[in-house]
């Protein structure tokens, strides 16, 4: 025998909170068999856990969210499965407001649906993850579309006596990006100390904060990065429109979760030579899933395409659904649906009994490829 789970209305495993799951149960008999019948569970969590301290000293912490979880009998009651295939078409609706899909090395928000066959002796059981993406439209936010400028300085000590100070001020057009748009960079660094700055560089930063049981976990994952090369004494750089293009990454915050805070800021950084005293200079940015109108590039005639009831565009060809998301903006193309920049994880401790498949797994993020 063998079992399979297909998701029938994403081709790429992804869905928007609020939406419909549509999926396919399929079962291969070999030949007749008796069984108990057929169960699937939708379930959806967030897990955080690390330690601290060594030996005897130390302590782990840990926390659970539970978000959904809903079983249903597809067959009970006994049945005899004939030879061949036999699909079980199954739906549920996802609950509103789920923070979206997370994966980092201390915590994870997980989604997934698994079904069972339930029969003498062995089970037979499959496990896929899905990923879920909350609607962060930034035309709903009214600081998405402000410029933010920062400016900072730092004094360089050298043997308790201070040089001149190290400058800078840094600016963006905006505050809110989708992935696939450029952060256009603008900045001036002037060096007016007696030692080198061996470069300059502008990150994109996630700052990640995990809590349990009354304690706070920090982490910090570097995004995505551009650099300018060094700056000798008294002398200075300019950044006029670099581009940071943002690549595939959740969007912010991790809204309805309460184990996990997630928020992004870019960031100016001088590496000032042989010395502690670097100058970074950050700027909060927001990451969402619908972009700035105001920001679009001109619209391109898109030909119109049938929609199911389900609001699932389908293509000409009648090949796999196109996902459309919530806030979609009319004439713009919907977005690809990209593996997360971090790569993917284990997610063997999700395995329970047969469940040996997709062990590896990365969330799936929306990414705009119109250009920047």
């Amino acid at each position: 025998m063998k079992l399979d789970v297909q998701l029938v209305n994403s081709s790429n495993g992804v869905f928007y909170a609020g939406q419909v799951v549509e999926a396919v149960v399929q079962v291969h008999a070999q030949h007749e068999e008796e069984i108990r019948g057929i169960k699937i569970k939708y379930k959806g969590k967030a897990k955080v856990q690390w330690k601290e301290g060594s030996g005897e000293e130390e302590r782990e912490y840990d926390a659970k969210e539970k978000y959904f979880e809903h079983e249903q009998w597809i067959i009970s009651g006994g049945h005899v499965l004939q030879p061949g295939t036999t699909n079980y078409p199954v739906n549920f609706i996802l609950p509103p407001n789920l923070p979206s899909s997370f994966e980092s090395y201390y915590g994870y928000i997980r989604y997934n649906v698994k079904a069972k066959v339930d029969r003498e002796g062995k089970d037979y059981k499959v496990q896929y993850p899905f990923t879920v993406l909350s609607h962060v439209d930034l035309n709903q936010d009214p600081n998405a579309a402000m410029p933010a400028q920062l400016q900072d300085s730092k004094m360089i000590c050298c043997l308790c006596c201070a040089t001149g100070p190290v400058t800078a001020v840094f600016r963006i057009d905006r505050r809110g990006y989708v992935p696939g748009e450029a952060i256009t960079i603008n900045a001036e660094i002037v060096n007016n100390s007696d030692r080198s700055i061996l470069s300059s560089r502008v990150k994109l930063i996630m700052n990640i904060r995990y809590f349990a049981d009354g304690n706070t976990r920090f982490e910090k994952r570097d995004v995505a990065k551009v650099q300018h090369g060094p700056i000798e004494p008294q002398g200075s750089d300019i950044w006029s429109g670099d581009k940071l293009i943002i690549p595939p990454i959740p969007p912010s915050p991790l809204a309805n979760c309460n184990i996990i805070h997630m928020e992004y800021i870019v960031e100016l950084k001088a590496d000032v030579d042989n010395t502690p005293f670097d100058l970074e200079v950050p700027l909060n940015v927001v990451i969402g899933t619908v972009p700035l109108q105001t920001y679009l590039p001109p619209p391109v005639p898109m030909p119109e395409l049938p929609v199911d009831p389900s609001g699932i565009m389908l293509n000409e060809t009648g090949g796999q659904p196109i996902t459309v998301q919530p806030g979609a903006i009319p004439n713009v193309p919907p977005p690809s649906y990209g593996e997360s920049v971090f790569g993917k994880v284990d997610i063997t401790s999700e395995r329970l009994g047969d469940e040996r498949q997709m062990m590896q797994y990365a969330p799936q993020y929306a990414y705009y490829n119109y250009g920047n």
